[in-house]
């Protein structure tokens, strides 16, 4: 316990570290911002009075996923006896490691007392309007234990009549998920969209056999989550590549491309590659290689033993001209040209140079034929997606974060997935974890395995033996979880850690509950004898073997436990003879299709072309592509960061735009607080007391603002009382507006643009005119009162001519119409689309 103490002051260390640089770079993340609301919530009593005058009902769902500081938050707000109610399910909190309190739902009716303080009312909801009933008995029978007394769940009248229950016990893995691969397409053959079915894997690490097989079978698949998407082939391709450009003595990720079916090296050539590292790295020759290959090199040994840095790439880009095959140096010198090419590449943003690998690797098209041949794979796409969401927390999103954040998605993918399944017809692949609150009409859960789900491998971490736990007494659900009786003593650390494995096996079964009622009307659960590499048989886990005796569930398909007629029995996975061809040989079905889009371009080539098609509808598309693949190699050398411009902006916007679209641009990707300008500040407070001297109050005054009671917080200075002096002996003075801070809304082009217009006037001749007060230095730009004039005129239905727009500067009493004619709503559509007039 002590070393497991001195390594949690290191790793405090580096907490604070963490939290004085998002300190420094002004960031707060979602946990910082809740802590600071419940924090508001908790020291001002007013913030909840305004909320519950806001808010006479709340509902809370999915309750039970709430963690401590969310529950602390909500009952500041909305606690006192409000009318409150929380829906949920203590069956399916399966979010404890990320902080959510599977007891906070149970301790609902005490902690959220009515207002005469007697316990909330408690319903159980246990009509289920999901899944047919016999999938509902599989769920009881694995919450039996769970549900403490709460009545078991029954189908809703509606559901599927006839659901149906399988559950299966196979001698292999292999055999489990071909059989289930099987499965799956003698459904989509019968007529079920593969949208409605999923298969369920208790950990990301299943996916990619699961990937393959169907795959195999041309069904569409779609691999939902990080997690997942590191287990498919090309998407460790992508990664592979990125690792090498992001450390150059990265030997595993360049052996797994150079020994792969595209570049095809041979051991022969290996044992060389390896000897020409050698020498370079002993200095017997200088290699001839770029400065940019250098300086990373240099920078990947920084700090280190350069005896034990050995580059393989080094080799790859320099490779001499003994001891390799010919055909080795010709797809070096390919491997080469491409990899200094990505090179260029690499201080771009991470979702443009994922996107340049996949093209110039060929993995696109490889996809692309598998997709037209009707085996759908989106997984690059979705890797694409992850490339293009990723951010890192200086704003900076180089490569090296990015594999940073790959690093830790491999090690805890849970913790940081946010995707959800696309609407694409495919099969959803995904982890358990990641299938709640979805449902599917047909789903399978594989590996219902002994000490596999429910998984004992890896349990709950114990603060006494884990530093980076948080020791029970210091987390404010501390009483969800045992206490440690005695530091020294053995037997109550056994107790412990009994109690801990008790909580773990909790989890696991209220895994295997989210999972079984995804299912509509179809659940399959499978398991295996032997794995790929067992030594020992695991077979079925105790889910399959209480779900076999169920009345009503298929269990037709049950391999027993194997013997031996002597002795241990043996896997014969690991006994049969394997043969393998080195470099790895193309996949038979990848080299069909291959040849089938071969064929077809071949075709295209001699068939004579009617001058029509040129002309086609889809050539013009073809020519459009090429456009734009043509100016994506341009941004290459001239790299440009496309921002898009918000939905709405304002008029203020506008003329930013107008002035500086570059500044603008990089306002918006990476916005800057702006230093409090004591100026801007009286410009709000006059405003504020124009609309109060006519009688006209925006909804939101500053005396209305959190403090504004404080006796620091000074509204008026000398300043403000002489523009006050100043309107009241101007030509305004005593001409009441129809309107003040009149809100306009226009689309120019497409683009929301929205404002308010300080006073509008109704003169007796039927026009109009629309005075924008200042309050300083006479720069105002006239693009603000062109667009209010064409925002009052579409939205009240009124000719241009009718309406004049001037800037009043006030401390002058002077009246100004700046010439607006040019500002058509066309040149203000040119400004937006940042092109000259």
């Amino acid at each position: 316990m002590l070393a497991t103490a001195r390594g949690r002051l290191e790793l405090l260390a580096l907490v604070r570290e963490l939290r004085d640089q998002r300190r420094k770079l002004s960031v707060i993340e979602f946990g910082d911002q809740l802590h600071l609301a419940a924090q508001i919530a908790r020291q001002f009593d007013d913030v909840g009075t305004q909320e519950r005058e806001q808010f006479k009902v709340v509902l809370l769902d999915e309750y039970q996923d709430t963690s401590v500081a969310q529950k602390d938050l909500i009952l500041s707000l909305f606690g006192q006896g409000h009318s409150v109610t929380a829906v949920g399910d203590p069956m399916q909190s399966i979010y404890g490691w990320r902080g959510a309190s599977a007891n906070n739902i149970k301790q609902f009716p005490a902690e959220f007392a009515k207002a005469d303080g007697s316990a909330a009312t408690e319903l159980n909801l246990t009509i289920n309007n999901r899944s047919g009933q016999l999938i509902l008995d599989a769920a009881n029978v694995v919450s039996e234990d769970l549900r403490a007394g709460a009545k078991p769940l029954v189908a809703a009248p509606h559901t599927e009549p006839n659901p149906k229950v399988q559950v299966a016990v196979f001698e292999t893995a292999e055999q489990e998920i071909a059989w289930g691969a099987d499965y799956i397409a003698d459904h989509v053959e019968r007529g079920t969209q593969c949208s409605d079915i999923a298969v369920l894997a208790r950990s990301g690490g299943q996916v990619g056999f699961w990937y393959r097989e169907l795959i195999k079978r041309e069904i569409p698949v779609e691999v939902v989550g990080i997690g997942g998407l590191l287990e498919i082939p090309e998407v460790q391709d992508v990664v592979a590549t990125l690792k090498l450009l992001n450390d150059a003595c990265e030997n595993p990720s360049l052996i797994r491309l150079l020994t792969g079916p595209r570049w095809r090296i041979g051991s022969p050539d290996l044992l060389a590659l390896r000897a020409r590292a050698e020498s370079l790295l002993l200095g017997a020759e200088t290699p001839k290689v770029g400065d940019r290959l250098t300086q990373a090199l240099n920078k990947a040994v920084e700090g280190s033993d350069s005896v034990e840095t050995l580059s393989l790439l080094e080799a790859v880009l320099s490779p001499g001209t003994q001891g390799f095959s010919p055909e080795a140096i010709e797809r070096f010198e390919a491997f080469a040209q491409e990899f200094e090419s990505l090179q260029t590449m690499v201080g771009q943003p991470p979702v443009e140079l994922v996107s340049q690998i996949i093209r110039v690797s060929g993995l696109g098209v490889e996809v692309g034929v598998r997709s037209a041949l009707g085996a759908g794979s989106d997984a690059l796409d979705s890797f694409v997606s992850i490339a293009d969401e990723f951010s890192a927390l200086d704003g900076q999103v180089s490569l090296r974060a990015f594999m940073a954040y790959l690093s830790a998605a491999e090690d805890d993918a849970n913790a940081l997935d946010g995707a959800m399944p696309s609407a694409s017809n495919s099969v959803k692949l995904m982890t358990i974890h990641k299938s709640k609150g979805l449902e599917f009409k047909v789903v399978v859960i594989p590996n219902v395995t002994h000490r596999y789900f429910p998984y004992t491998f890896k349990r709950r971490e114990r603060w006494t033996v884990n530093a980076q736990a948080l020791p029970f007494g210091l987390r404010g659900d501390k009483d969800d979880f045992p206490e440690l009786s005695m530091l020294d003593d053995k037997k109550a650390h056994g107790e412990f850690k009994d109690a801990i494995d008790q909580l773990h096996h909790e989890e696991e079964y209220r895994l295997g509950y989210v999972a079984i009622t995804r299912a509509e009307s179809e659940l399959v659960m499978t398991a295996h004898w032997w794995g790929l590499t067992q030594k020992t048989p695991y077979g079925p886990s105790e889910f399959l073997t209480k779900l076999k005796e169920v009345p009503g569930i298929n269990a037709e398909i049950w391999c027993d436990e194997p013997k031996a007629e002597s002795g241990k029995p043996t896997n014969p996975l690991l006994e049969r003879e394997h043969h393998f061809l080195w470099p790895a040989p193309l996949d038979e079905t990848e080299f069909q299709n291959r040849k089938v889009a071969a064929k077809a371009v071949l075709d295209a080539m001699t068939t004579p072309v009617q001058e029509s098609v040129f002309a086609s509808s889809q050539a013009q598309e073809w020519r459009r592509d090429a456009a734009a693949l043509i100016e994506d190699a341009k941004s290459q050398y001239e790299p440009v960061r496309e921002v898009e411009i918000p939905q709405a902006i304002t008029a203020s916007a506008l003329i930013a735009i107008s002035k500086d679209s570059s500044r603008f641009a990089a306002d918006l990707v990476r916005p800057m607080p702006r230093k409090p300008v004591k100026a801007a500040n009286r410009g709000t407070d006059f405003h504020t007391w124009v609309e109060a001297r006519f009688g006209q109050r925006s909804l939101l005054d500053r005396d209305d603002l959190l403090g504004a009671a404080d006796d620091d917080f000074v509204v008026a200075d000398q300043q403000l009382r002489a523009l006050q002096e100043a309107f009241s002996n101007g030509r305004f003075a005593d001409r009441p507006p129809a309107l003040v801070e009149a809100p306009i809304q226009i689309i120019i082009s497409e683009q929301v643009v929205r404002g308010r217009i300080d006073a509008v006037y109704e003169n007796p001749d039927g026009t109009w005119e629309l005075i924008d007060w200042k309050t300083g230095a006479k720069k105002a730009d006239p693009i603000q009162l062109a667009v209010y004039r064409l925002a009052w005129s579409k939205m009240r239905g009124i000719p241009l001519e009718k309406i004049t727009a001037a800037f009043y500067y006030v401390t002058e009493d002077e009246l100004q119409y700046p010439d607006v004619s040019e500002l058509t709503e066309e040149a203000l559509a040119r400004i937006l689309a940042l092109e000259d007039d």
